[in-house]
């Protein structure tokens, strides 16, 4: 992946519908050798550009490789956090399951991976 140009308010303003990440749970679990997922999500619902509430009870399943090649936006906000790399992620059509507003419309989702989530994005990126 190559640094990106907008920030990431930016990047959430250019989402109609989707999700700002802010906890990944059992990210231990990605199969190292089929690159298969699944894992429980909380973050925040993007609505039109705008934040709009809690979300918790989530999960996102897929394959790793079939991920990075799902990233549409990548942020300027690359941050170390001691020895890992993070920075805000735009990904397209991902598997979800849980709550009631992620039920519908999924290739509409949007997923932003939020670079101080417990997620290590840079490792991802490699």
């Amino acid at each position: 992946l190559e640094a990106g140009i907008f920030s990431q308010g930016a990047l959430i303003e250019s989402v109609q519908s989707g999700f700002l990440v802010t906890e990944l749970m059992g990210l231990h679990t990605l199969d190292p050798v089929s690159g298969d997922f699944s894992l429980g999500v909380k973050g925040i619902e993007i609505k039109k550009g705008v934040l709009s509430r809690p979300v918790s009870g989530v999960t996102i399943a897929g394959n790793l490789l079939e991920l990075l090649n799902k990233v549409v936006a990548v942020g300027n906000d690359f941050e170390f956090f001691g020895s890992t790399g993070a920075c805000t992620l735009v990904v397209d059509d991902i598997a979800v399951a849980g709550q009631q507003i992620f039920r519908s419309a999924l290739s509409s989702v949007v997923f932003i991976l939020w670079r101080g989530s417990s997620c290590n994005v840079g490792a991802l990126a490699g």
